[in-house]
């Protein structure tokens, strides 16, 4: 997904962790693709410049598959002076 792909991912196998996806970006991208997706009707959060995908019970296969959609959908966010 090229809007992710300056991106690092963060997870650790055999570390605890939480119920979300977090993925870690250069300044200025996780506010701005927050601001795609939350267009898109894809409810994400923040934490700095990381980016978190939270997944409940509640979701279903669906509600991936259209995450999966937004992101595919949504260009390489390019940095200023890039």
């Amino acid at each position: 997904m090229p809007c992710l792909a300056a991106g690092r991912w963060l997870y650790q196998p055999g570390r605890p962790h939480g119920h979300f996806l977090t993925i870690e970006l250069p300044p200025g991208h996780a506010t701005a693709l927050l601001q795609q997706l939350k267009q898109r009707g894809i409810h994400a959060d923040r934490r700095g410049e990381r980016l978190r995908f939270g997944f409940g019970p509640y979701h279903d296969s669906a509600d991936i598959d259209r995450l999966l959609q937004a992101l595919r959908s949504l260009p390489p966010v390019v940095s200023p002076g890039q």
